[in-house]
This record gives structure tokens, C-alpha cells and sequence, in this order.
């Protein structure tokens, strides 16, 4: 069963994913950057909120984790999600190789992204 580590700072919705996705995935979560980053070495994929809590004591952005994984574990997909990307942005993102979700999330879609990501790593 593959990996998945949910980083969001929203409890109730990193545990609303965890709980929609634990039939498929192995679920690991995460609430700060900080933590994000101390697991990240045992996982498969990432799923990533883009604009977590102001509060975080490193003052990080999903994307900046983005970044940060690109660089330490290249080959570890990432799906970004956010509400705050109009359609423009998203395209301009997927452009570059950055797969997004949006907000709220559509479990359905979700789930085929990251089911397509698990069958390309595979490979």
C-alpha cells in the first residue's frame, strides 16, 4: 500500500482526507511544515495545502515545501491544493510539470490523481 503524507494546518480537514482516503493509501499527516519534512523520507506521495497558517514558526508555504521536497526527495510526487489559484494560474502551474487540486476538493478526482501518480512511480 503506498504512502500518502496530507500536510494541512486545518485539523478537521487533514483528518476529513485522512478518513476519505485510508481505504486506498497508508496515511501519514502532517500540520507544519516542520513535521511535513520530518516524515517525508518514508513517504510515496504528497499531498500539499498551498497556503498554510500564517503562525508557522518557519513562516513556509506549501509551495516552499514544494521546493524543499524537489530538492531532497526529486521523485516523491506532489499534488498541491489550493482555493486561492484562478483557472489561469492552475494552467500556468500544470504547465510546469505542477499537478494542483482545487479547492474543495472532489474525492473523486482526487483519488484518480493520485492513484495516476502511484501508477507512474511504480513505473
Amino acid at each position: 500500500m503506498k504512502r500518502l503524507l496530507i500536510i494541512d494546518d486545518n485539523i478537521a480537514y487533514l483528518n476529513s482526507l485522512k478518513n476519505a482516503l485510508k481505504s486506498e493509501f497508508e496515511i501519514i499527516t502532517a500540520s507544519t511544515l516542520q513535521e511535513a519534512k520530518e516524515k517525508a523520507k518514508s513517504v510515496d506521495i504528497c499531498l500539499v495545502d498551498m497556503r498554510l497558517n500564517d503562525d508557522d514558526i518557519y513562516n513556509e508555504d506549501g509551495l516552499e515545501f514544494y521546493k524543499w521536497m524537489n530538492k531532497y526527495y526529486p521523485k516523491t510526487p506532489i499534488i498541491l491544493v489550493t482555493a486561492w489559484l484562478n483557472n489561469e494560474e492552475t494552467k500556468a502551474m500544470n504547465e510546469k510539470g505542477i499537478i494542483t487540486i482545487k479547492k474543495p476538493i472532489d474525492i473523486k478526482e482526487l483519488k484518480n490523481k493520485l492513484n495516476n501518480l502511484s501508477k507512474e512511480a511504480k513505473q
